[in-house]
């Protein structure tokens, strides 16, 4: 499976998505516990013909990431020697070599920076079994949530901060975690809620608004992680990547389920949404735009959209025009969006509506908060 050197350390997370896949299969085996040995035959039959191509997909992009690993070491040992010259050159005041290998540097951390986005998306691929909507009641019946934990609990936030060792930029942010009888449990999902630019004067007015609001009133009980990060400034450039690498910190923490990510954003938060996204295709499975957009890029293709806006919102890049506008454009290139709209609302108060615990009737024709619509999907349409 692997060629070109060994992969050391870094290797660990490919155990982890591979015992991951394996603790996914037993959980769909489990589900079975109980049935007669016909309709168990039955299930097994639809199982293969369900997921017998996705799973050897799936091992397919474990291996192409176990490949791509070896390149991935490789490139950081030339960093190093690069680095070490770079240095040597600088002592030495050889202006000429400066240039040579502050260039070769850079070109190589961008590189090494690709192999990381390339190697995170085929370890998605790999990490678990999409559920497809079928007319299989043996298969459509089985649980999102595999683990069998059951609700939890109402959860705590825990406020922290995150330094971005790549941008420099410091990120405090609040986490939210469910109760599951006091212990971490592996293999939850993850949301990411952003404020709009109205709210990011203070990190305490994260939890006024929104989903974050609805969380410290606990008039929702979420089963999985939400990240509310305090954004202090959405134009500058560095903001985008650090909430990228603050998302995949916390998914390693705390090691939550790659396959099951999610993001969502009231008005700037919302265009955040969008450009999330665009800059990393493959990592979200879902998203919840509320009351803002942008461009929409082929990476729409693989992340499920649901968005929310008020009907009486104009805004230049709020408005429910517009909305439905980009909604349109996802699903003209192949992609899966569907617009809620608020007759008679404006613009503020729609991210409050959209998460005060109430049920709606999904994209997919079933009554639930949309919280757990994006909790419930799976990332499974790879551009590799």
């Amino acid at each position: 499976m692997v060629s070109g050197g060994t992969v050391n350390s870094d290797c660990s997370s490919l155990q982890s998505y591979l015992t991951s896949f394996t603790n996914e299969i037993s959980g769909l085996s489990g589900s079975w516990q109980g049935a007669s040995y016909d309709n168990l035959s039955a299930k097994a039959q639809e199982f293969a013909s369900e997921y017998g191509s996705a799973i050897k997909g799936q091992m397919g992009s474990f291996a192409s990431a176990c490949d791509l690993y070896v390149e991935y070491e490789n490139c950081k040992q030339s960093i190093a020697s690069a680095e070490s010259s770079y240095n040597s050159a600088v002592s030495s005041n050889d202006s000429s070599n400066v240039t040579r290998w502050g260039n070769e540097v850079a070109s190589l951390k961008q590189k090494l920076s690709n192999l990381k986005t390339q190697i995170e998306g085929l370890l998605s691929s790999a990490s678990g079994v999409h559920l497809e909507a079928s007319s299989n009641s043996a298969l459509s019946n089985v649980s999102a949530n595999l683990a069998g934990l059951g609700t939890p609990t109402y959860g705590t936030f825990t406020e922290k901060s995150f330094k971005d060792p790549e941008t420099g930029l410091t990120m405090p942010y609040y986490l939210y975690y469910p109760n599951y009888d006091g212990k971490q449990v592996d293999g939850l999902p993850v949301m990411m809620y952003m404020h709009g630019g109205s709210n990011n004067n203070s990190a305490s007015a994260l939890l006024a608004r929104g989903l974050s609001k609805s969380l410290r009133e606990k008039t929702v009980n979420p089963s999985g992680i939400v990240i509310v990060p305090f954004i202090h400034s959405f134009s500058d450039k560095r903001t985008l990547p650090t909430l990228k690498h603050l998302y995949d910190n916390v998914v390693e923490e705390y090691h939550a389920d790659k396959s099951r990510l999610s993001v969502s954003g009231h008005s700037s938060g919302g265009i955040m949404t969008y450009k999330l996204i665009n800059a990393y295709p493959n990592y979200f499975a879902a998203a919840i735009p509320i009351s803002g957009f942008t461009q929409v890029t082929d990476a729409f293709k693989y992340t499920r959209v649901w968005a929310f806006n008020g009907e009486l919102d104009t805004g230049g890049s709020t408005s429910n025009a517009g909305a439905k506008k980009a909604v349109e454009q996802i699903n003209a290139i192949g992609g899966n969006a569907t617009l809620h709209t608020y007759a008679r609302a404006g613009h503020a108060y729609v991210q409050d509506y959209t998460y005060e615990g109430k049920e709606y009737e999904s994209p997919d024709g079933e009554s639930i908060t949309p919280l757990e619509w994006a909790y419930k999907q799976k990332l499974v349409t790879f551009n590799t």
